[in-house]
């Protein structure tokens, strides 16, 4: 099974990155340590001995993404520039073009058309790995917070590909929408999206939700390193438990357990 369509990388922009390596050390479980001599301040989170994701400081040239930390994340695809192309005739905008990462592959970010950010990435030599999202210390579940589900979704589904799996009905919120891979014979939905950014304060964005071992602990985490939990912890569909967080540095993301 191929990884076009999956998500495979996500990156935090930090105001301080230091800071935000102990405190998901801490949360999470996560270790850091540097990505490579010629990278800067670049540093690679693990679970493990498994590679997630890595951080770095939010820096000027970042600004596009927006101006306080966030999440980000790498969607992989067959090909980089004509995957930004074609988000660009489905209403996208293209934030940053292709790119080449030396010794690892080539990257180009995006906006969909409500403005929530998105990366497309192709790997040098092997395929990158899908990261396991029943793994702790994986990230579980991929939300978009959008004020137009339907047009978001005819966006990421002509990008992607991606195929619907099951709408939930949120009453005030309207209809959760989760989706799978295309070529996921296991028909296992890897997120959803639904109207929150339309009756929040938020702009439109991508939330991931981080797997902990245990809700409780990780909450209790979380507020002695001076995080937030913004909504939860609260049972979620197919089992386990989830809370929407935000970091002492402002960036958002979510917490999920099976316990």
């Amino acid at each position: 099974m191929g990884n076009k369509g999956r998500f495979v990388w996500y990156e935090l922009l930090a105001g301080d990155p230091e800071a935000a390596k102990a405190f998901y050390g801490t949360v999470v479980g996560w270790k850091a340590q540097p990505w490579d001599a010629d990278a800067g301040a670049y540093s690679v989170l693990t679970a493990g001995e498994t590679p997630v994701g890595g951080v770095m400081k939010l820096l000027p040239e970042f600004e596009c993404l927006g101006k306080r930390p966030h999440w980000w994340a790498h969607v992989a695809v067959e090909d980089v520039d004509g995957g930004a192309r074609r988000a660009e005739e489905l209403g996208g905008r293209i934030l940053k073009p292709g790119t080449e990462i030396p010794k690892v592959g080539r990257f180009a970010i995006v906006a969909d058309p409500q403005g929530a950010i998105i990366a497309l990435f192709r790997g040098q030599g092997e395929e990158m790995p899908a990261p396991d999202l029943m793994r702790p210390g994986g990230v579980s579940w991929h939300e978009l917070h959008t004020t137009d589900l339907e047009g978001a979704w005819r966006f990421y589904a002509g990008l992607f590909g991606w195929q619907p799996t099951e709408t939930l009905d949120l009453g005030a919120m309207g209809p959760y929408r989760m989706f799978r891979n295309a070529d996921d014979p296991a028909n296992a939905a890897m997120g959803g999206m639904f109207n929150a950014a339309k009756v929040s304060s938020e702009p439109p964005h991508w939330l991931y939700y981080l797997h902990v071992e245990a809700m409780d602990g990780a909450v209790a985490r979380l507020r002695k390193e001076g995080g937030t939990v913004l909504q939860g912890p609260m049972d979620v569909p197919g089992g386990g438990r989830a809370a929407q967080c935000r970091d002492p540095q402002g960036a958002d993301f979510g917490l999920f357990s099976l316990k």
